[in-house]
């Protein structure tokens, strides 16, 4: 038989591995591009959440595939959960956060949903309101909340 058209199982592995890694860069550099060109940073930060989350999990899965030792494989797995969990939240905190201090959104977005939840009176608390429940609150403090219910919009002081 030609040695061409019998491939061993290792072969097949190391170029699923090369496939999974340039599909893993590619989601890397996109992201990266998208960085540097995207308008606001809201889109920046949906660009790099997104890149950082496929690339690495492509660039994990080449080494899994690759070199197949039980501890690498269960590092990148812990890995990969991890910032799939991680990721996502980070992404949302940052993203509120630069809503909350009045980032601008670019001049084209069609819709912005968070302002319009912080209009809205039946919403829940908004995120320009604090408070802590009476019991966390310091003694003495005069406020007039019954117990159990939240004291909403003054400041916390430590004790």
């Amino acid at each position: 038989m030609n040695s061409l058209t019998t491939l061993s199982f290792d072969a097949v592995l190391d170029f699923v591995a090369a496939g999974l890694l340039l599909v893993g860069l590619c989601f890397m550099l996109f992201g990266a591009v998208g960085v540097a060109r995207l308008p606001d940073c809201y889109s920046k930060m949906h660009a790099s959440s997104k890149c950082t989350t496929l690339g690495l999990t492509g660039m994990l899965l080449a080494a899994c595939l690759h070199l197949g030792d039980t501890i690498v494989v269960s590092k990148s797995i812990v890995t990969v959960v991890f910032t799939f969990v991680a990721m996502p939240i980070g992404s949302h905190l940052l993203a509120k956060a630069a809503h909350h201090v009045g980032a601008p959104l670019w001049s084209r977005t069609v819709a912005d949903e968070l302002a319009e939840d912080k209009l809205d009176p039946t919403k829940a608390i908004s995120d320009s309101e604090f408070g802590c429940w009476e019991e966390d609150a310091i003694p003495g403090d005069p406020s007039p909340t019954a117990t159990g219910q939240m004291n909403v919009g003054k400041p916390v002081r430590a004790a």
